[in-house]
């Protein structure tokens, strides 16, 4: 369970009476004995606060404290001021690059030396995995309480059809960051690991269906999952997932789940000449079609062949273990990736269900991606 910090300042009794049916429950996360808690930022809580909840509710407690100001200029006198307020710390923003006009790859660099502080002072420490964070809101125009309340009361948007908006619009991704992400995380080998995703599609990582009774039309016009599902994430993620908690610390220890591969295709469905609202972070897009394939121990002689608006982009070598890369050269119109075998034969395929375009659609260049599984 993840608590917001927002939502835990002075209703303690609502969360804690809400959550004491779910922590006995069996599908329920227990670690070292105790249901665990975690939460979206925290430090405004402090440490007093946190350790009366930790200790009242008899929890394992991991929240986010990035903002305490030695969470990463000097993570040791963090841990030594916090004492035994908290189990460990979960690093939330790390999943993905900083927001950026050029093309960043996600980093590990600020986790590694986080953990090596949590290690020393016997916390456990827990990284974040995520596909991308992505959120179109009223062209980027922050919208004020007082806004949103008249908006929502006299059913007028103006201008931009914003009530109950979600205020900001941003891109934060690496092209490859889901399996760059996996990659990190195997590699630390931390005591936890969370998949983040919000179900209220509103940053646009979530991994499965989302319940569009509670969403705005404005998300829904960029996050949703019925339009552009992320399903196909979850093979990859399964795989991981299985890596992980047999104590993998590569990538080549990986395997499918079932069969004989495990795999995804991703793309976004415009390209970046897309002319439309100038989004934060739009610059760090590339034209690119990217994979994610799991192959079994002992594969040989597969390759992985990557179209786009019919012409061939590449075709790669793809060998036991995670594979995966970032082919540009987007085109607009259809999308394949295609498993082969030594003698050419498709074993397997990902296709697109939306063609990608260089024009917007309702007034903007929507960033999410289109998630395709190898079958």
């Amino acid at each position: 369970m993840v608590i917001e910090e927002n939502g835990y300042r002075g209703t303690k009794t609502k969360v804690t009476q809400t959550t004491y049916c779910l922590w006995g429950h069996a599908a329920y996360l227990q670690y070292n004995n105790l249901p665990v808690v975690s939460s979206y930022s925290g430090d405004g809580v402090g440490p007093d606060t946190w350790k009366n909840f930790k200790d009242t509710n008899n929890v394992y407690l991991i929240p986010n404290p990035e903002a305490d100001g030695n969470y990463y200029s000097n993570p040791s006198a963090f841990f030594q001021s916090r004492g035994d307020a908290l189990d460990g710390v979960f690093t939330w923003e790390t999943a993905w690059p900083d927001t950026s006009d050029t093309p960043v790859n996600v980093s590990s660099t600020k986790d590694q030396a986080v953990k090596s502080a949590a290690d020393a002072a016997g916390k456990a420490y827990m990284m974040g995995l995520s596909t991308l964070q992505y959120k179109h809101c009223c062209y980027g125009r922050t919208i004020s309480y007082e806004e949103l309340l008249y908006n929502e009361l006299t059913r007028l948007a103006a201008p931009c059809s914003c009530p109950n908006s979600c205020g900001d619009a941003w891109y934060r991704a690496d092209e490859t960051n889901p399996p760059e992400r996996i990659k990190q995380i195997l590699s630390l080998s931390p005591d936890l690991t969370e998949v983040i995703t919000w179900n209220d599609a509103g940053e646009s990582h979530y991994i499965g269906p989302c319940w569009a009774d509670g969403l705005t039309a404005e998300i829904l016009q960029y996050g949703n999952s019925d339009t552009i599902p992320h399903g196909g994430w979850q093979p990859l993620i399964a795989s991981f997932i299985d890596a992980f908690k047999a104590g993998a610390t590569s990538v080549d220890s990986m395997t499918p789940r079932s069969g004989n591969f495990a795999g995804t295709m991703w793309y976004r469905g415009i390209l970046t000449t897309c002319n439309g609202y100038a989004l934060r972070g739009s610059g760090a897009a590339v034209d690119a079609v990217n994979y994610a394939v799991v192959l079994p121990k002992g594969s040989s002689g597969i390759g992985i062949r990557v179209t786009s608006g019919g012409q061939v982009l590449a075709t790669q070598a793809v060998s036991a273990g995670l594979n995966y890369n970032s082919i540009v050269g987007l085109k607009t119109g259809a999308q394949k990736n295609e498993l082969v075998d030594g003698s050419g034969q498709v074993v397997a395929s990902a296709s697109s269900k939306v063609d990608v375009s260089d024009s917007p659609t309702d007034g903007f260049c929507n960033h999410n991606y289109y998630v395709a599984e190898l079958q």
